[in-house]
């Protein structure tokens, strides 16, 4: 076990050599099929002539065909397996093992000398630095490397403390994405899941293999970096898992469907499908000159104004140190409700930056402050805590309020350079298919009051919203012709095929005479079988896809439970954790079982 070596790899389906044979031969009697179809559709003389002058010299070829098919098909029903499926929910806590030790991935050397590289190439060197102090013991990596030739390294939440807004000292694995509000594991995260689900006595349908048992497995990994740029392919690469393995009601693709349905409507929000516009009543609304500390004259600070279409705003909070952000789309009315000129009452359209910012103004906006803002496209920057690997991108909607904002130069060796103040982004749009907020124009947002320069803004308060009518891993045991939905139809259809197959081969012209008659009056259903095949035929050829798809194979040794958790701990090359949006299962079982499984969906 220990000798063992085993490797992540980036592969699809459709390199696999088993699936490869069969295809080729399926893809032959398919278009056999096909064009017998066709031309059965357009006589059925001209078909029978040319049953029987061109497919006669191939009618042993078709025997072969079928039966290569039938012996495939045998090989798959009824192989039973345990299967684990990983998506975040947020309820998932750091993973340990039996003891109650934290789980812990092999790290090596040069993975790490390279995140060192890594990290000083973006000027995150300090940050390292601390991190191999904090994590591997290392008091001086600048200078003496690494001692040893990997390190365990335990497996939790992959923010360092510093950068951490929520859960900060608790037990929840998973993080949010900034802009999406969804739960994320990285592939760090979701091995260390699975491993810990493998010892997890509460679980009686886990695996509980001896060391002496023969067992294998194989593990696929569905990771993505920065969802505001790959949110189509993560939405295809999830929906092609769930479609291959049993679709909506396949026994393991639950939690998938979930993710798979969240990704669509997040896709769906992105591209202006679902919009995430909310109708807001907000009274009191004036201009509002520096803070409580400037002691501006109550008749100068508070001055008649009002929100403008394309305003980006601020309203009520939606966790600590954030609070929901959207711009004014449409100003349906603005009144003056009584004598005094200065506030304001406006009927505003307000386009949220997201479901949940809409979600926000809708359920805790009445009795919030609503103010204008100045916009800003916000970056992740910082040090994964489970590899030392330096994170950036993922960017998301952020803001300061006016207040914040410096006067002094963004750049100091300009003498013309303006302070942040002086350039306020406080105008916004959204272009179709783009997550963030584009700048319609900036703004002075200061004034000077007795010599002294002070910020303005307009505020006002959210009385209660116009609604809208709303429209931790398990095993399970199945059997992979459940297991493998597609395949279900799959073995009907091609039983459908062989059999018909060795009726065009049978050495009479009577029984292709029989089998003319059933074109004639099978024909819809013969039209459909075909698209059934092609259709299977086509996501074996085209798998997965290998961006953003890991697969790791464990094929069957002796060595139980402990052997599957030891690869999953040790294998290299495992997917880099920059993928921080990662999904993953386990397909586990007993030696012949994954002897079967892994002609299935082994790469080699």
């Amino acid at each position: 076990m220990a000798t063992q070596k085993y490797e992540w790899e980036s592969v699809t389906l459709g390199q696999n050599p088993e699936i490869q044979k069969i295809v080729s031969a399926a893809a032959k009697a398919s278009e056999l099929l096909n064009t017998n179809v066709g031309l059965a559709k357009s006589g059925l003389q001209l078909a029978q002539k040319f049953l029987l002058g061109v497919l006669n010299p191939k009618i042993i070829l078709l025997n072969a065909i079928a039966d290569e098919i039938d012996n495939f098909v045998s090989d798959f029903r009824n192989t039973g397996f345990f299967i684990l499926e990983v998506t975040p929910t947020g309820k998932e806590i750091i993973p340990k093992d039996a003891d109650g030790n934290p789980i812990k991935l092999l790290l090596s050397a040069p993975a790490i000398a390279a995140n060192y590289a890594a990290a000083a190439a973006v000027g995150q060197t300090t940050e390292f630095l601390q991190w191999t102090v904090n994590t591997l013991g290392i008091e001086n990596y600048e200078v003496q490397g690494a001692a040893n030739e990997s390190y365990a390294v335990a497996t939790g939440k992959a923010l360092p403390l510093s950068a951490r807004t929520e859960n900060a000292n608790d037990d929840v694995l998973a993080t949010k994405d900034p802009l999406f509000g969804i739960y994320k594991f990285t592939p760090s995260q979701v091995i260390a899941q699975t491993i810990a689900a493998m010892d997890d006595k509460l679980d009686e349908r886990r695996p509980q293999f001896s060391t002496s048992a023969e067992v294998g497995a194989v593990m696929i990994i569905v990771a993505y970096k920065d969802m505001s740029l790959n949110l189509d392919n993560l939405k295809t690469a999830i929906n092609a898992v769930v479609s291959f393995f049993g679709g909506e009601n396949g026994l393991f693709t639950k939690g998938f469907q979930k993710v798979g349905n969240i990704v669509g409507v997040l896709d769906d929000v992105v591209n202006g499908i679902d919009d995430t516009d909310v109708t807001l009543t907000v009274e009191q609304i004036s201009g509002v000159l520096g803070t409580d500390d400037d002691k501006v004259a109550t008749n100068v600070r508070n001055y008649a104004d009002a929100f403008e279409v394309n305003d980006f705003v601020v309203g009520p909070r939606v966790k600590l140190g954030a609070r929901a952000i959207g711009f004014v789309k449409e100003i349906k009315s603005t009144e003056t409700p009584n004598t005094n000129q200065v506030y304001q009452k406006q009927e505003l359209v307000i386009t949220a930056a997201s479901r949940i910012d809409k979600i926000a103004f809708e359920s805790l906006g009445a009795g919030a402050t609503l103010q204008l803002a100045h916009y800003e496209k916000a970056e992740r920057k910082y040090v994964d805590e489970n590899t030392g690997k330096p994170i950036s991108g993922g960017f998301y909607n952020s803001y300061k309020l006016l207040e914040e904002l410096s006067n002094d130069p963004t750049n100091i060796f300009d003498e013309n350079a303006l302070g942040e103040a002086q350039e306020a982004v406080t105008k916004v749009t959204r272009k179709e298919g783009d997550p963030f907020f584009t700048k319609v124009k900036t703004e002075d947002v200061t004034q000077t009051y007795f010599g002294k320069t002070l910020k303005k803004t307009v505020v006002g308060k959210i009385e209660t919203p116009k609604l809208q009518k709303a429209p931790p891993p398990n095993f399970k045991a199945a059997k992979l012709e459940d297991l493998i939905g597609e395949f279900t139809g799959f073995f009907s259809a091609i039983a459908t095929l062989t059999n018909a197959i060795r009726t065009i081969a049978g050495d009479s012209s009577t029984e292709l005479k029989k089998f003319i008659k059933y074109l004639d009056t099978k024909i819809e259903e013969l039209d459909d079988l075909n698209k059934r095949l092609q259709a299977i035929l086509k996501l074996f050829t085209s798998g997965l896809g290998d961006a953003g798809v890991y697969v790791l194979t464990i094929p069957p040794t002796v060595g139980g439970n402990d052997l599957i958790k030891s690869a999953l701990q040790n294998a290299q090359n495992r997917p880099p954790d920059d993928l921080d949006f990662a999904v993953g299962f386990l397909m586990m079982g007993g030696g012949p079982s994954m002897k079967v499984l892994n002609k299935l969906l082994n790469s080699a």
